[in-house]
Formats: structure tokens, sequence, C-alpha cells
């Protein structure tokens, strides 16, 4: 009797809820996909590129070419992460009042935006990842020559700073052949784990950016022409109507302007954040004993294993172990960001560059979003894929970011003892 009576009950409330949905007036799917879709796309679609701040902000502040520049322009997604960043780096007093930033530490944009190390900001291994604050830990960064068997351990380690017995010593790379090196620069240079941890990048990856900024160009272009398309084709234009009607005269026009405006604004706010920033290449060259009254020849780069020694101690109030990390591979030179005058005192210009930035890509997403409101969905719904595209695009680019060195836990006060008695006894097991 009570499987019975659960058995009537539940069909008495099937048979309620059926008898409801049957009184409810159905949608046909063409009147959805004519006016419902539509509105969603153009009022939604635009918006969404809005979002994406953490996504931005790690593309940003990994930016150190002008490739970076571009990709980032393309496709744009993190607007307004993008001029608020660009206003924290280089916009002037009343900007950044404006967006709430009046009273922040330029150590605190380095910190989130670049990536710079300074007496302010470093970067230091939690154990899982590189991690950057501000703040000054105990960090050393070491050099190991690879292509010199026979010579003692020793003499085989040197810094930036110091050269070895045997004359090696580290140089600027300096592109122009009519100057071979730089003078080494006296000051302490705080280590950068971010740029030295990732692989190096070759001839055959440089190209693949190149590939890719062109394939972004193609595909914003592709977007605003298919928008074009659906707007005069005489024949094409038929299966885009607006609510049954031709499209306004001035839906396109708007959302070419307004698409290319914007894209001009992300790359101004782009290259702000990227140029706040300076990066060389240094690499590792033996000097010879210089005859009388003439100067001393170079070397070959020679290659090396990179290693840093972290003690452990508290950096900001948060505790890190004593670490040996080592990165992957053998190295031809090192890379290091420092911060240029255009963060450190803004110049006028470089305010003036970063107000038009902020300025053009605000008037250009509402342009845009004008514009786009007026087309047929399938304009938004193309400028979405693109953007969805370069999301991917970005971050296959940025693949070398989940790289993880080898970091060896060591004990907290014997950090040299320990990495003395490795490159003594057993040098080659460490890499």
């Amino acid at each position: 009797m009570v499987s019975l009576q659960r058995l009537g009950r539940i069909g008495s409330t099937y048979f309620g809820v059926l008898f409801f949905a049957a009184r409810l007036p159905f949608v046909h799917a063409a009147e959805f996909s004519g006016d419902a879709t539509n509105d969603l796309f153009s009022d939604l679609g635009p918006l969404l590129a809005l979002f994406g701040e953490q996504v931005a902000k790690q593309f940003m502040a990994s930016s150190t070419t002008w490739e970076d520049n571009v990709l980032f322009a393309m496709g744009p997604l993190g607007i307004v992460t993008a001029v608020v960043s660009a206003i924290r780096i280089g916009g002037p007093l009343w900007l950044r009042a404006l967006v709430g930033r009046a009273r922040e530490s330029r150590a605190a944009a380095e910190e989130e935006l670049t990536t710079s190390t300074s007496h302010d900001v470093c970067e230091i291994w939690n154990g899982q990842s590189v991690v950057r604050l501000v703040g000054s830990p105990r960090i050393l960064q070491l050099v190991y020559l690879a292509d010199m068997d026979g010579t003692e351990p020793e003499d085989r380690i040197l810094t930036l700073e110091t050269k070895t017995k045997t004359r090696c010593r580290f140089t600027k790379a300096w592109k122009p052949k009519k100057q071979k090196r730089l003078p080494l620069s006296t000051e302490i240079i705080p280590p950068n784990l971010f740029l030295n941890l990732r692989p190096s990048i070759t001839l055959s990856q440089r190209w693949e950016i190149r590939t890719f900024t062109f394939i972004s160009v193609v595909l914003q272009a592709f977007a605003v022409a298919f928008s074009g398309l659906i707007t005069y084709h005489p024949t094409i234009r038929d299966g885009y109507k607006k609510d049954g009607e031709d499209m306004e005269p001035h839906a396109f026009p708007l959302t070419a302007i307004g698409t290319a405006i914007l894209v001009l604004g992300m790359w101004v706010c782009s290259f702000v954040i990227e140029s706040s920033t300076t990066e060389h290449n240094w690499q590792v060259q033996q000097a010879s004993i210089p005859a009388p009254f003439m100067d001393e020849e170079l070397s070959p780069p020679k290659s090396f294993h990179v290693l840093w020694l972290q003690q452990g101690g508290a950096v900001t109030d948060q505790q890190f172990d004593s670490f040996t990390i080592i990165a992957k591979g053998i190295r031809a030179g090192i890379s290091t960001s420092r911060l240029t005058s255009s963060l450190i005192d803004p110049s006028g210009s470089f305010q003036a560059i970063t107000t038009f930035g902020a300025i053009t890509s605000i008037g250009g997403f509402v342009i845009q979003f004008t514009g786009l409101r007026s087309m047929h969905y399938a304009a938004t719904l193309s400028q979405l894929i693109v953007t969805v595209i370069m999301v991917v695009i970005r971050a296959w680019l940025r693949r070398g970011l989940s790289a993880r060195p080898l970091a060896y836990k060591i004990p907290q006060g014997y950090e040299m003892d320990w990495l003395a008695t490795r490159l003594a006894f057993e040098p080659a097991k460490l890499w």
C-alpha cells in the first residue's frame, strides 16, 4: 500500500507539471533567432571584452617586445584592466586619482604590471612557483661555466658583478657589429628569476611569435571585413537583416571606426607598460691578456648553467624556505629587466601618450559598441570568435610560464656549504 501511495503522489505531481507546461506559450525558433538572439549577442557580446582582468594582466606583465603589443591589441580582452594598468604606470596624477590610484606606491605598480626587479620588488621561489613581492630577499644569482673542463670549480663560478681568475666576465650582448662589448655596470642587479627560468627564445620561436602576430592582424581585419560584407554586399546582406529590415547606414561605419580606434588604444596601453622597463641580455666572454698598447680581445660567448641560492626568511610577513633553484638546460645568456625613467618619474610626453591611450580605448569601445548594436548579431559573433581565438593564441605563446625549474630544498643557514659541497664533489648531478 505504501508503494502504491508513493506512485500516486509522484504521478499526480508529474501530471500537474505537464498541465502547467502545456499552458505556456511556445516561441518559434525563427522568432528567437531573429530577435532574441540578435539582441543578446549585440548587447552582451561587446561587453565581454571589458572583462578578463587576470588574463590581461598576466600577458601585459610579461610583454617585452613590439610583437606582444600587437598581439594584445588584436581581439582585445580586458579593456578596462588595460586602461587602468597604463594609467598606473604612466598616467598623470589627476588621471590616477580618477581610477583610485592617487596614493599608490611605485613598487605596487611595478610588482603587479612589469617584469623588472629593483630594490623594492623581488622575485622569489615559494616551493611551487616564482612569485613577485614587494621586499628584498637574500638571493644570489650564480653562473657555472659548462665548457671549461680541467678548471677548478671555484674558477668556473661568477656573477654579473664579478669575474673569474681565468678572466671570464659578463658583457652586454650588443647587436651592432661595430661595438664588440659594453662596460659592465657596477650597480648590483637584483636577480630576475622569471625571465631566466623559461627557455631562451630561439630563432624558430621568434618566427613563431611573428607568424601569430600576422595571423592576429588578419583575424581582426577579417572581423571588420565580414561586418562590411553582410552590410553592403547586394546578395549576402539579404540573409542578415536587423529586425527584418536592412541595417542602419551608420552601423558599419561606427563599427569599423570604433574597432580601429579601440585597437589603437589597446596598442598604446600595452606599449606604455612594455616601455616602462628595459631588458638587457648578458653573455660570458673570456678576455685575453692584452699586449702593450693594444686592447684586449674577447672570446666567443661561452655556455653556462644558471642557478640561484635563496636564503630562507620572511619577506613582507611571508615565510620562505631555503632553496637552490637551477634553470634547466645550458644557457648562452642572462636577461635582466630594469625600470626606466618613465615609471620612476614619468615625463610630460609619456603622460600625454598614456592619456591618449586611455581616451582612445574607452572612446573606441563606445563607438564600436554603438555600431555593433545596430548590426546583425553575426557581426558581434565574428568579433567574439576573434577574441576567443586570440585568448588561445596568447595563452599558447605564454606556455613557458608554467615551466618548473630544478629546486632543491636545503637547510637554512647552510646554503653556501651545501652548494660548495655539491660543486666540489658531484657538480654533474646538479644539472
